[in-house]
Order: structure tokens, then sequence, then C-alpha cells
């Protein structure tokens, strides 16, 4: 719908769905914006805005902290502002995976 606006969230290698998501809603003219930690990320190829953010550091595995803050504070941000018509859509959205058996 005009107005509305999709994120896709992509670390490390990424999901083709995720990908693949945010390419079809940018083909339908659905405003697009990428969080990922590469610049060489397939997500941003479909993104109107982009967010790149590092996840690695000083240990032997990458901290995903920082990455989740700013991801949890823009979602809860949106859900604020899109009052009860977001939890409606966040409800929806839900249905969809638990249809297309995306979790184990």
């Amino acid at each position: 719908k005009p107005g509305d606006l999709v994120i896709g969230i992509s670390f490390a290698q990424g999901l083709k769905i995720t990908v693949n998501a945010l390419k079809h809603m940018k083909a339908k003219g659905v405003k697009t914006v990428a969080i990922t930690d590469s610049k060489t990320s397939p997500l941003l190829e479909y993104a109107d805005h982009k967010l790149v953010t590092a996840i690695s550091g000083e240990f032997v595995y990458s901290s995903m902290v920082s990455a989740c803050s700013i991801s949890n504070a823009i979602i809860h941000h949106l859900i604020k502002i899109g009052g009860e018509k977001s939890t409606d859509q966040l409800r929806e959205l839900q249905k969809q995976m638990n249809e297309l058996d995306v979790w184990f």
C-alpha cells in the first residue's frame, strides 16, 4: 500500500527468503530498508535505504548485540507509532510464516 515500508535484516551469509522478500516488495513499489553487516550483502541491491552495522569484534565469535539492539529499537518504535494496526499486521505475518513452515 502507499506509505508502507518493509525492513529486511540479514547477517552473515543471509537467507534467500529475506533477499527475495525485499526484492518482491521493492518490485511492488514498497519503500525498502536493509540492515546488514556487509557492504556486499545481496540485500542491499533491493534497498532504498541501507544500514550496514559491524558484528565482528575482538572475540573468536561475532557479537550480534549491537545489530539486534538497533533492530529491536526500530521494531518497537514502528509498533508504537503504528498502534493496533501494527500488532494486527505482525499477527498476520506470524500466521503466514507458520503456514509457510519456516520455523523448526
